[in-house]
């Protein structure tokens, strides 16, 4: 039996994986504008649409446009996609298009995902709200099973190594490592 992993939106990636390993940190790591947001807000986006409870900390991007990304992903059609940009400016014409976003925003409010968009957060910031989000999960009778964090980067270091961005970076990883453990 395969683990019950959550899946990682990639169904290629979960053959060979078996999905996002349970905790564990697993890092998404490319060079810049490569994709690794849109990656990472597909992921969430399949895995809650999976009915896996998923907590995404959008450090980079703000919620309109995280928004955008998921309402792009959700209304989704190949003859006639709606484009990333023209949710963000404000370039939605014709009612078809409009009742397709409004159905996706209707769809992302009943998904188990929560969004927590916030720059300049510690490690300690997003472990009381990793287990603030696992504990509301429980009372409504769903647990907590895959946090992602983008990016890992912009997470604020402690001031313990300030200036060693190796350092500062270690401490990063090894919190969200122990993080994932704790939370499985």
């Amino acid at each position: 039996d395969a683990p019950a992993w959550p899946t990682t939106g990639l169904d290629d990636l979960d053959k060979m994986l078996g999905g996002w390993p349970r905790g564990q940190l697993s890092v998404l790591a490319a060079r810049p504008a490569m994709g690794k947001s849109a990656a990472a807000t597909c992921a969430a986006l399949k895995a809650a649409q999976r009915g896996t409870a998923t907590l995404f900390f959008s450090l980079e991007m703000v919620g309109e446009q995280l928004g955008a990304r998921l309402l792009t992903d959700l209304a989704f059609t190949r003859d006639n996609p709606i484009a990333y940009e023209d949710i963000l400016h404000r370039r939605i014409e014709g009612e078809y298009i409009r009742r397709r976003l409004n159905e996706a925003r209707q769809l992302l409010r009943n998904l188990p995902l929560r969004i927590e968009e916030q720059r300049g957060l510690t490690m300690a910031d997003i472990a009381v709200r990793a287990r603030k989000a696992a504990n509301e999960f429980d009372r409504h009778g769903s647990k907590l099973d895959l946090i992602i964090v983008d990016h890992m980067l912009l997470v604020r270091a402690s001031s313990r190594y300030a200036g060693n961005r190796v350092r500062e970076v270690a401490e990063i990883s090894d919190g969200l490592a122990t993080l994932a453990s704790e939370l499985d």
